[in-house]
């Protein structure tokens, strides 16, 4: 028969270092178990706030665009004014719609409105170095009345003959 230190020999003993062990091989497996269900749902809650950072940026971006072209614009001419004027009324349109939408828009349509925006700016830096679209064209018209007035001449100077000779043969 086996004595009790032969029984003891095999046996592990409990002291701190196996707690500690066991402690330390709990610790990691419930940290991997909360990694696998807190990072799929930090990243959708992160896709969540990438759209409200983006739609934010784009309501700022639109604000500065709207502020910047009603009042810090010098206009040459009332064409100038004009063109301004008429970007001016779309940036309204486009605020009116962001707050209408905001929460319905997808993040292509986000995009997509993040480019117009940004060919406004565009537009709106252009017009503060005082280069606009519209160019004031002059016509030379002297060329096109001389045509004009030669072709109505010789039209003229038919219907005078055409008459003269119906009057000689009524006669």
């Amino acid at each position: 028969m086996l004595d009790n230190k032969t029984k003891r020999r095999g046996e592990r003993r409990k002291d701190y270092v196996t707690f500690l062990a066991m402690g330390l091989f709990l610790f990691i497996v419930i940290l991997e178990l909360m990694l696998v269900t807190w990072l799929p749902r930090q990243l959708l809650n992160q896709n969540l706030w990438s759209r409200d950072v983006a739609i934010a940026e784009l309501i700022d971006l639109e604000d500065s665009l709207r502020t910047n072209v009603k009042h810090q614009l010098k206009f040459k001419t009332k064409w100038d004014d004009g063109e301004s004027k008429m970007a001016l009324d779309c940036l309204n349109d486009i605020a009116k719609y962001l707050r209408q939408y905001r929460t319905k828009m997808s993040k292509d349509q986000i995009s997509k409105l993040l480019v117009v925006l940004k060919k406004f700016e565009i537009r709106y830096f252009k017009w503060k170095d005082m280069r606009y679209c519209n160019t004031q064209e002059t016509i030379n018209i002297k060329p096109i009345l001389e045509t004009t007035l030669a072709r109505y001449n010789n039209d003229t100077n038919r219907k005078s003959e055409t008459e003269e000779n119906n009057i000689l043969f009524q006669d």
